[in-house]
């Protein structure tokens, strides 16, 4: 009797599709490749497709993120390319795109937002800076209040993508080190203009901004520099709203968020060009 099969994915390069294969295998699936115009093809039986494409995505996980964190740690250049397509629904994988830190700041910035004003009043930035050494998280935790849908719906957006980008190809670790650093600055030059009533992640997401810009013009060889059109369009909206809305936007938060976080970038991707070619010289 013929078994109906189905494509789970196409590859350019056989070698991956024959990792993937016996991958499938060791998983208990009934796999094989098939050439075509584009490359080669992984079929299996359809009754298994849902699960096979579901082990795919972990599989794929797995592989480059054991591939960006060696480049991470050892400086070299990032060469994450698997060369694949999936028949699959994207946004159902939307979230596990994202690493735990990305995820965290994420749900912690939704659940504040639905919290009573009384307990958000308890995340402002200090009215006074002696009461910092009482309370040191008030110096970042405003970057988790948002005053309306739009407001946080904006700066989530600009959060998973670029804060997605720094855990992927760098580390947990150096997302999180770039967030507290960056909402610390913006919170402070904020504070200084305004006082303490602001809130909002855009501090940082400037920050984040910066610091993959800067990152990649530092250490381009690294594989992820931002689109001029990102940056050119977040300049632009920095630049009008200075302009525009001057007493409805923290806007010392974006440009101090913008400025540490283009130093860090700076910095770091230096560092990291000039290991890596110091000991591969």
């Amino acid at each position: 009797m013929n078994v109906e099969e189905t494509e789970i994915a196409r590859f350019r390069r056989r070698h991956i599709a024959e990792a993937f294969v016996q991958a499938l295998e060791r998983e208990g699936f009934e796999a094989y490749i098939k050439p075509h115009e584009e490359g080669f093809s992984v079929y299996c039986a359809t009754h298994a497709a849902a699960e096979a494409r579901a082990f795919l995505q972990n599989w794929l996980n797995v592989m480059t993120k054991q591939q960006q964190q060696k480049a991470w740690q050892t400086g070299a250049p990032t060469e994450v390319n698997h060369g694949f397509y999936v028949r699959q629904n994207a946004f159902k994988h939307w979230w596990q795109r994202f690493g735990v830190v990305t995820k965290l700041i994420f749900i912690a910035a939704v659940v504040v937002f639905l919290l009573p004003y009384e307990w958000q009043k308890q995340l402002l930035f200090p009215s006074d800076l002696s009461q910092a050494s009482t309370q040191p998280w008030r110096l970042i935790s405003p970057m988790l209040l948002h005053f309306s849908v739009m407001h946080l719906v904006f700066n989530l957006l600009f959060w998973m993508e670029l804060g997605g980008v720094i855990e992927r190809f760098q580390s947990s670790q150096q997302l999180l080190f770039v967030t507290i650093i960056t909402a610390l600055v913006s919170s402070v030059a904020q504070f200084f203009s305004t006082g303490a009533n602001f809130g909002g992640l855009s501090g940082v997401v400037y920050g984040l901004l910066g610091y993959l810009w800067l990152y990649g013009m530092a250490n381009p060889a690294a594989g992820y520099r931002l689109r001029r059109e990102i940056v050119v369009a977040m300049l632009v909206w920095l630049v009008f709203c200075y302009i525009v809305l001057a007493d409805m936007v923290a806007n010392e938060a974006h440009l101090f968020g913008l400025v540490s976080g283009a130093v860090l970038g700076a910095l770091v991707g230096w560092y990291r060009r000039w290991r890596y070619y110091a000991t591969h010289s």
